[in-house]
């Protein structure tokens, strides 16, 4: 036996439909090491948290070669995500353990957890602010405010020309000098 097939590395196992944790307990009750990676979302009224898988039909799993066979044993397990072999065989695929390691850290992180994003407050720029344009014609430039004809426009005049131009905006397009 080679002792490539005694290093344990992370392979993608394909799964039955909407079954990754089914699989995902097999795995453990088999003393696999796994990882499903999990999205968080807001679903339904009133507003309840939802986990689901960020890799639809997948369950990552890290093992040695040789217990790629015992896998195909666990319940709703279709396969493996392969590739040819120069000698023509398909072979299930060995995922970098940077990558595997890189996305539980994300996961970790909340990066997946659309619960915990909060929008950044809109800037709303007052009467005498200055303010830098950040789209249209005049991006790049400054300008001082003059009024607020709405919740969501500032009146501008612009900095740099002579005569001074003036320009309603969306605040939106704005961001403080």
């Amino acid at each position: 036996m080679s002792n490539e097939a005694l290093i344990s590395q992370w392979y993608c196992v394909t799964t039955a439909p909407r079954r990754e944790r089914a699989v995902a307990v097999g795995m453990a009750e088999r003393r696999f090491t796994f990882f499903l990676p999990m999205g968080t979302e807001w679903r339904g009224r009133p507003r309840v948290r939802h986990m689901e898988p960020l890799l639809p039909g997948y369950v990552l799993v890290l093992c040695a070669e040789r217990d790629l066979a015992e896998l195909h044993g666990i319940e709703h397990v279709v396969g493996f995500v392969r590739y040819v072999r120069e000698d023509g065989v398909r072979w299930p695929v060995a995922f970098p353990m940077e990558d595997v390691l890189g996305l539980q850290a994300e996961e970790r992180a909340g990066a997946f957890d659309t619960t915990r994003k909060v929008k950044a407050p809109k800037y709303l720029p007052k009467k005498g602010e200055r303010v830098q344009i950040t789209a249209g014609t005049y991006m790049g430039y400054f300008a001082k405010v003059l009024a607020s004809p709405d919740a969501d426009r500032r009146k501008l005049i612009v900095e740099g020309f002579d005569p001074p131009r003036h320009k309603t905006l969306d605040v939106e397009h704005l961001v403080a000098a």
